[in-house]
């Protein structure tokens, strides 16, 4: 290896993937077998989430998590600003002021570095050097979340901390982004299938751009693609079981005092209701949860969950995939439509516990006189007047005309159970995540409901996303919500070229 990565003590790596775009989802699990390959896992960190200005976009960042376990398999620790943003800082704090050489990689905005280097000592911010590749991320300054005031970008950096090194390389979209990833999908070995799972579940896999700074860090060259990642990798063999001893799995908590759960009852109806049951990690990181309990009810469905096991009045739930890692500061929901026999069914559940230990519960609050009968499924939501639909699309010229948009709705009317949307635009969608999807005529897209949200209950927000490519200037009009046309839709959209 001829590149700078042998310079530093300890290497520090930001993924934004909550925001914008998902290529930092595919970006960290490259990442993670280049460190690995590299046998640097010891003196790296990821952390991620690090787009501190903006709102997040939930479903971006559980597909985050699930990368960043896909890293602690290989021995590497990993960090969720969004779990808890201020322990995170102070982490990385305590890297920049440990008196060691630092290289810190920047994927996504300025701000977390900016308030960590705030914080460290001028003679400490000489042993640091930061590494970028993206105009985007040095120049984002969008501030939309509430309680922020600023969001610093690198030229920032480079006027208030000038003690510290900077390394601008070459944007790697150019070559690391590149459709010839797939040979980790068609390899005999686990450790790459599992990073191209990863990295399916972005929508991009072949867009990892942001791991080519660390390729450039390990290597010295700025203009690798897929292939000479590939190379790297058969001399530097990246494995589950040559991966140094990571950090045993933490011990789920054992008292209720780490955690706090709650049971509340989103919607009710004669025949059953929607409930809701979320717990906070008070405590340090684990990997995965059970939720038991006692309840007269009959869950039909679930949505973030799986029954593990049902018996008589007995019900234990457990994690799926996207929430099986729950990390300090963390809170953790799912959702159950539930039906009852009789009115008298209508009650809390009891004897709760948490990965087997008994914890307490306040109870919710059911209507007193349940609401009219569930409605007949057909019909619902039919009036334009009670659907408030939101569009959000991003352009990234670099990607080839790449599109990723965000829609979603809100009923303001009573529950109803299946939903279709369709519109024109010059996308041709290529995936969806929450919906199913038909491109059906030239620029003609239906968006379909799936189980985990086929059932629209009044006041409910609905979001689902999706990537394409697009075929001239962006537009989205014409929207139908099962088959009624709505005139009037909130529209964004961003050029991120």
């Amino acid at each position: 290896m001829n590149g700078i990565i042998e310079n530093f003590e300890l290497v520090n790596f930001h993924f934004d993937g909550n925001n914008n775009d998902p290529d930092d989802i595919s970006a960290l699990p490259v990442a993670a077998l280049l460190a690995d390959g590299a046998n640097i896992q010891e003196k790296t960190t990821f952390r991620f989430g690090n787009n501190l200005a903006e709102p997040n976009e939930d479903s971006k960042l559980a597909r985050m998590r699930t990368s960043a376990a896909y890293a602690e398999k290989l021995g590497i620790d990993t960090v969720d600003y969004q779990a808890n943003i201020s322990s995170t800082i102070d982490g990385l704090v305590n890297d920049f002021n440990s008196g060691k050489k630092v290289l810190s990689i920047e994927g996504g905005p300025m701000e977390a570095t900016y308030r960590a280097l705030a914080r460290t000592s001028p003679e400490n911010r000489q042993n640091i050097t930061l590494l970028s590749h993206s105009s985007w991320n040095e120049n984002r300054d969008v501030v939309t979340r509430d309680g922020v005031e600023e969001a610093r970008t690198w030229s920032d950096l480079k006027q208030d901390f000038p003690e510290v090194e900077y390394i601008d390389i070459g944007d790697q979209n150019a070559r690391f982004r590149n459709d010839n990833w797939n040979w980790l999908r068609d390899s005999n070995e686990e450790v790459y299938n599992d990073a191209w799972e990863r990295m399916e579940s972005s929508g991009v896999p072949n867009d990892p751009s942001d791991a080519g700074m660390l390729f450039y860090a390990l290597t010295g060259d700025q203009n690798a693609d897929p292939f000479d990642a590939r190379s790297f990798l058969e001399t530097n063999i990246p494995s589950y079981e040559n991966s140094p001893s990571p950090t045993p799995t933490p011990e789920p908590p054992t008292t209720d005092s780490e955690i706090d759960l709650d049971f509340d009852v989103v919607s009710q109806w004669e025949q059953g209701f929607k409930g809701e049951i979320s717990f906070t990690n008070n405590g340090e990181y684990f990997e995965k949860w059970k939720v038991g309990f006692d309840a007269p009810f009959n869950i039909e469905e679930i949505q973030d969950a799986v029954i593990e096991s049902s018996e008589g009045d007995s019900y234990v739930i457990g994690d799926v995939r996207s929430n099986d890692n729950v990390y300090a500061g963390e809170t953790t929901t799912f959702e159950f439509t539930a039906s009852v026999d009789d009115s008298s069914d209508f009650t809390n559940p009891t004897n709760f516990t948490f990965n087997g230990q008994d914890i307490d519960v306040d109870p919710a609050e059911f209507d007193n006189i349940p609401s009219p009968s569930k409605p007949d499924p057909t019909g619902g939501g039919n009036s334009d007047s009670l659907i408030d639909v939101d569009i959000k699309l991003v352009q990234d010229s670099l990607s080839g005309n790449g599109v990723s948009g965000t829609v979603s709705f809100e009923n303001n009317g009573d529950y109803f159970k299946g939903w279709t949307l369709g519109l024109d635009m010059p996308v041709n969608v290529t995936s969806a995540q929450n919906a199913e999807f038909e491109n059906s005529t030239e620029d003609n897209i239906i968006f379909k409901d799936v189980r985990s949200n086929d059932d629209v209950y009044s006041g409910e927000i609905t979001e689902f996303t999706f990537t394409g490519v697009a075929d001239g200037e962006l537009t989205a009009d014409n929207v139908v919500f099962n088959g009624s046309e709505i005139p009037e839709i909130e529209l964004a959209i961003v050029d991120n070229s």
